[in-house]
This record gives structure tokens, C-alpha cells and sequence, in this order.
């Protein structure tokens, strides 16, 4: 009884190609977020400031105006502002910590 390894073969020459492909796609993947993640955390504290400085007036400034009872201003809006700043901030940081894997 003899046995063919041709079959072993042709799938050890294909998983070697794959074994390829794959490691190209990692390299060139850190090759892209090392830069990308680099150029975020260098951006944070500004961000992170300027983002929760806006949010937070954001929402003083509708509380004031609704105490004020100003006619027609948009309090929904601003308060809506104010919430997706942070968010904005949220989905920043999240976004770093995806990059920092």
C-alpha cells in the first residue's frame, strides 16, 4: 500500500502563499496605523480640550438662555450640540485605542 503526498503538497504550497499574503497585509496594516496613531495621540490634549470646552458651553450657554426665556432660541440645538461634542470625543478615543493594538 503505497500512499501520494501530492495532495499534502499542493495544499502546503498554497498555505504558504496565504502565509504570504497575510503577513504583507499586517506590515503594510502597522506600516498605516503606526503614522495614524502617532498623529492622534499627538492631536489629543487639543482635541480633548477644545471638545469638552465647546460642550460644556454649549450646554451653559442653553441653560442660561432658557432661564433668560429668550424668544425662539433653539435650546434642543444647543443642547444637542453639546452632547454630540462629546461624543465626537468619544468616538476619538475609542478610535486611538483601536489604533493602539
Amino acid at each position: 500500500m503505497s500512499t501520494s503526498n501530492v495532495g499534502y503538497t499542493a495544499q502546503n504550497e498554497t498555505g504558504m502563499g496565504v502565509g504570504v499574503a497575510r503577513g504583507s497585509f499586517y506590515l503594510i496594516g502597522r506600516a498605516v496605523r503606526l503614522p495614524a496613531f502617532t498623529f492622534l495621540i499627538i492631536l489629543e490634549p487639543v482635541v480633548r480640550f477644545t471638545l469638552s470646552t465647546v460642550a460644556l458651553l454649549s450646554v451653559l450657554t442653553a441653560f442660561f438662555f432658557k432661564f433668560l426665556s429668550a424668544p425662539h432660541f433653539p435650546f434642543l440645538g444647543m443642547l444637542g450640540f453639546g452632547v454630540g461634542c462629546i461624543l465626537l470625543l468619544m468616538a476619538y478615543q475609542k478610535a486611538i485605542r483601536l489604533l493602539s493594538r
